[in-house]
């Protein structure tokens, strides 16, 4: 037993630097969404390579191991399709691993945080989603003044995906705020409010109808899981597992009514003719597929809609 006199022990600095790290990223998310968010990746992967706990690596591996193998498996497979993919000399399987390690390094060091750190990280993540939303509504209601002092010079159509897209990273990252705030004093109840609020606004400006539809999934989902935890991240993921495999067969019948497809949105009907090409090219090789970043050569081709034309693939998805 220790004596009575004998010194203090020191603080414990446990989980801090994963803390900093983490907050750090989320400190330069927010400039970084409404610019586009091009630089996401970079920081993200930058707070996992600061943050993660290598101490705890070996127990954190112990685990999840049956998820990290789906992950290798998943690499593996698709470092093997590059081998008939038509485009040549693709740097894609090495983006797609250190996106997936460096991204389960950041999960690694956001689970790590704990205690105070925890709380530290969890208000300065707020904060910034925060500032995030309230930028978005300037550029909102305001004419983009924030992107227009970087880009005076561009168009409005093309500029507006900047903020457009920085409403998209809101849509994924305002479900932590209510996770975090939902249940919580009065205070964190009228957070977790102004967050869902603003968001809901967001997600309908800056002309991305997905956006819109991403909130609205979002928020079933969250609701499904606020009610059911466990239940309602099996549902959540299964379904969306299921629509991946299931849409190639499912979308040509939804999309077979002409007259249904004429009264959509004319970036809406872009997406169809993009859909429709991906759909004969998914059947044609439905099991091994094209092989990774075939669609850079691929997508050559151009369609036409109303005289307005654009890359019949994308290498973004513009998916269903």
């Amino acid at each position: 037993m220790a004596d009575a006199n004998s010194p203090a022990p020191p603080p414990s600095f446990s989980g801090w630097r994963s803390a900093i790290a983490v907050a750090f990223a989320f400190v330069l998310t927010a400039p970084a969404a409404v610019g586009g968010g091009m630089a996401m990746a970079p920081i993200a992967a930058l707070g996992g390579l600061l943050g993660v706990p290598v101490r705890r690596l070996g127990g954190i591996i112990a685990e999840v191991w049956p998820v990290l193998v789906a992950f290798a498996l998943f690499l593996i497979w698709a470092g093997i399709t590059t081998s008939w993919s038509p485009t040549a000399n693709s740097m894609q399987i090495w983006k797609l691993s250190g996106g997936l390690v460096t991204g389960a390094a950041f999960i690694a060091a956001c689970a790590h945080t704990r205690g105070r750190a925890r709380e530290v990280a969890t208000w300065i993540g707020i904060a910034c989603v925060l500032a995030l939303a309230a930028m978005l509504m300037v550029e909102a209601f305001a004419d983009m003044p924030i992107n227009r002092f970087f880009n005076p010079t561009a168009e409005t159509g093309a500029l507006m995906r900047n903020p457009g897209k920085g409403a998209s990273t809101l849509v994924i990252l305002v479900w932590g705020v209510m996770g975090a705030c939902v249940g919580g004093f009065a205070w964190q109840r009228a957070v977790w409010r102004v967050a869902l609020v603003a968001t809901a606004v967001l997600s309908l400006q800056f002309d991305m109808a997905t956006n819109a539809v991403g909130f609205a999934t979002g928020f079933v989902a969250f609701l499904f899981t606020y009610a059911a935890p466990r239940l309602g991240l099996i549902i959540a993921s299964g379904c969306s597992a299921i629509w991946i495999l299931v849409a190639p067969f499912v979308t040509p019948l939804i999309l077979s009514n002409p007259a249904f497809v004429d009264r959509l949105p004319d970036s809406w009907r872009m997406r169809v003719l993009i859909w429709r090409n991906a759909e004969g090219l998914i059947h044609e090789k439905p099991v091994t597929g094209w092989g990774l970043d075939a669609a850079r050569s691929l997508g050559s081709e151009t369609g036409n809609l109303d005289g307005l034309r654009f890359n019949i693939l994308p290498l973004h998805p513009h998916s269903m």
